[in-house]
């Protein structure tokens, strides 16, 4: 025997010794890949239990497993006022059950290697179980047990809700976390379903009341659907799960909807988070709900942004920059409303450069299609990825699931890849330009306060604690101010230099020289500002190859941008009134504007100006001098409304009466600082205040 094996072995190197001489195979070139295989879409079947939910089966006979999962619409997103109830109630149920407390429930499954986790998500519940065939019968009586007679012991939920409050507590240790967090409040709204977050006060309010009933809700099978994979057949499972769940009852429950997001103003959202030696940030902007048309090109166009090695912000933050070692891209995937993210975390030196390498980078995506080679990695990476993913059954049940609860067709998992393949780069850049623009972005960064100066020319920012609760602004918590709006107006006149005084002036001129930036850039300018009373104003921004005018007469007013003028309407007209009685009509403040005394915020007092026609802006006064400090508002952009924030930053008198002398005025697209020189009673003919005809 040992004799042949050696003859057979010196066989075998002859053989492959000829082989060699012949075919002389050069190991420098690289191998060429085998012809791709058709994507076959692997053999499911659709059933229904007795109760009406929707099954889908996806027999896998490799091995004696079994594993479901069923969904259940109504998860985090339908909390209310009480963030947390989805989670607390989810986590409930397997806390006592029929007889069965937490523990007897926990030492059946793990006596026989099962597992039966409930969790909530946003948009619905999911029951995920699995165990070797021959415990699927003491894995169907927990589920049955657990789904129909959960018993909700007060003992367990007070754990419980000590449990969840520490998570909450370590989560503030995590700023990306918190960065995250934020950005789904700004984006979709404080009150919207998706811009809720948990805190330890709103856990803590939560009753076993309140579980008890969002259970009764939301626990019912009228839209929920199950999917079973496994050494299984369709004739021998259903009747297990009928067993087990036939007695769940559909409630009266409508289909979940949900409202539009109203996001908060664009800007920058800044975390205090003092002693931080880096800063999270996260640039978002608002995306489309995942069965609209461009969501695929979407989440190609994010993936370019932040797919790992191949993304842009990884060659340019990490390899070029060396700003960060993980920088990241991505688009939801909810039912009603998603996002864009991208991000890293950076040192503190370089977090105003950081952002300009990402806004740098959403640029070129939204101006410059990507070309064939990028794109093509991408894809690749993503239909690979996806079609290796359907050699688990698994994935292949749950993914069936996903999209009928999405509305989609099940068709649509199987067109997947000859959808991704068939986007072009201008379909990428069609869509990065329309949703990933720049000038569409929320900036929020949670950090040492040291670097929040830096922050200030990418807009208006907005201060937060780590709880998310506003440290500034009208939102933030405010001391009352025992005065009226009228008191507060008079006061400010007075401080200025006096009513008989500014009853002498007739007309203002104010010449300023100016500073503009935007995306990196600056551009040096003149600003003329000229009021005349009654109710006269003209304006004129001069940056060379950018101009435009605006004229304000009693009632009306005009703007003029590259060389077309056009009326302005409604609150735009209110807007020039106001910063007619702002700088000199004082007493329009009262007469022509509804005044609201909001409070006083670090030695600010706040007040508001409203007009019926929509117009908005928050002043905010010196709670010393009354002079002006600040002012908030909204003006139009292509882009739509957006914040305004001007900073009155030096008052200097003129023939003993105070004007602003400095005013920095930004907004999310970019920065101007002006120091004007101020003259009076200049005499100025009545034709400077309209355009011409």
């Amino acid at each position: 025997m040992k004799s042949f094996i050696v003859i057979l072995s010196l066989f075998y190197f002859l053989s492959v010794g000829m082989a060699s001489a012949e075919e002389k195979i050069d190991v420098t070139k690289k191998p060429e890949p085998l012809a791709g295989k058709e994507f076959v879409f692997p053999e499911y079947q659709e059933s229904k239990l007795s109760n009406g939910i929707k099954v889908f089966i996806v027999e896998d006979h490799e091995q004696p497993t079994f594993a479901f999962r069923i969904l259940i619409p109504g998860g985090s997103a339908y909390d209310g006022d009480k963030p947390g109830l989805a989670e607390l109630t989810a986590e409930m149920l397997t806390k006592g059950a029929g007889k069965w407390s937490a523990l007897e429930i926990a030492q059946k499954l793990d006596g026989v290697g099962a597992t039966l986790d409930i969790s909530a998500s946003p948009d619905y519940f999911t029951i995920y179980g699995s165990c070797i065939l021959k415990h699927i019968p003491t894995l169907m009586d927990v589920l049955s047990q657990v789904v129909l007679n959960p018993t909700f012991p007060k003992d367990e939920f007070e754990k419980l809700k000590k449990r969840v409050i520490s998570a909450i507590k370590n989560e503030k240790a995590r700023p990306l976390s918190v960065a995250t967090a934020l950005s789904k409040k700004v984006l979709y709204g404080g009150n919207h379903p998706y811009g809720k977050r948990k805190t330890e006060e709103t856990v803590e309010k939560i009753t076993l009341e309140d579980v008890r009933a969002f259970f009764n809700k939301y626990f019912k099978p009228d839209y929920a659907t199950l999917v079973v994979t496994g050494d299984i057949k369709e004739k021998e499972i259903i009747p297990v799960f009928n067993k087990a769940l036939g007695n769940w009852k559909k409630g009266n429950l409508p289909p979940l909807v949900m409202a539009p997001p109203q996001p908060e103003p664009l800007g920058v959202y800044f975390v205090h988070r003092p002693a931080s030696v880096q800063s999270s940030i996260v640039l978002a902007t608002p995306t489309v709900e995942i069965t609209n048309p461009d969501y695929e090109a979407l989440d190609v166009a994010a993936s370019i942004m932040g797919s790992g090695f191949a993304g842009r912000l990884f060659r340019t933050l990490r390899e070029t920059y060396s700003y960060t070692y993980t920088p990241f891209g991505y688009q939801t995937s909810s039912k009603f409303a998603n996002r864009f993210a991208c991000g890293a975390e950076v040192r503190n030196p370089v977090t105003d450069s950081a952002i300009d390498v990402i806004k740098e980078q959403l640029y070129l995506l939204a101006t410059e299609p990507p070309s064939e080679d990028e794109l093509n990695r991408i894809k690749k990476v993503k239909v690979g990825n996806y079609l290796m993913s359907f050699e688990n059954a698994e994935f292949v049940a749950s993914s069936i699931q996903n999209v009928y609860f999405y509305g989609k067709p099940i068709s649509y998992l199987k067109d997947y890849p000859k959808i991704i393949n068939q986007l072009t780069p201008y379909d990428i850049q069609k869509v990065a330009k329309k949703y990933m623009h720049p000038d569409k972005v929320y900036i929020v960064v949670v950090g040492n306060p040291e670097v929040k100066g830096k922050l200030e020319r990418f807009g208006k920012i907005f201060e937060y604690d780590l709880d998310l609760n506003p440290m500034t602004g009208e939102k933030a918590k405010l001391e009352p101010v025992k005065m009226s709006g009228e008191e507060i107006i008079s006061k400010y006149l007075e401080s200025r230099g006096g009513k008989d005084f500014l009853q002498s002036v007739k007309t203002i001129v104010s010449e300023g020289n100016a500073e503009l930036q935007a995306q990196g850039q600056t551009l040096k300018g003149k600003i003329l500002l000229k009021i005349k009373s009654p109710l006269k104003k003209y304006e004129l921004f001069d940056f060379g190859m950018f101009q435009s005018e605006v004229w304000h007469n009693n009632d009306k007013s005009w703007a003029k941008v590259q060389s077309q003028v056009e009326e302005l309407k409604f609150k735009e007209v209110d807007k020039n009134i106001f910063d007619i009685a702002i700088e000199k009509d004082i007493d329009l403040l009262t007469k022509n504007f509804k005044v609201d005394v909001l409070g006083k915020q670090n030695g600010k007092i706040l007040v508001k100006f409203t007009t019926p026609r929509g117009f908005e802006s928050t002043v905010y006064f010196d709670e010393k001098t009354y002079l002006i400090d600040q002012i908030e508002g909204t003006e139009e952009s292509p882009q739509g409304p957006i914040p305004v924030t001007s900073t009155f930053e030096k008052w200097d008198k003129v023939e003993n009466f105070l004007f602003p002398t400095k005013i920095k005025t930004t907004n999310p697209m970019f920065t101007i600082e002006t120091e004007y020189t101020i003259k009076i009673n200049e005499e100025l003919d009545d034709s400077i205040f309209q355009p011409n005809k």
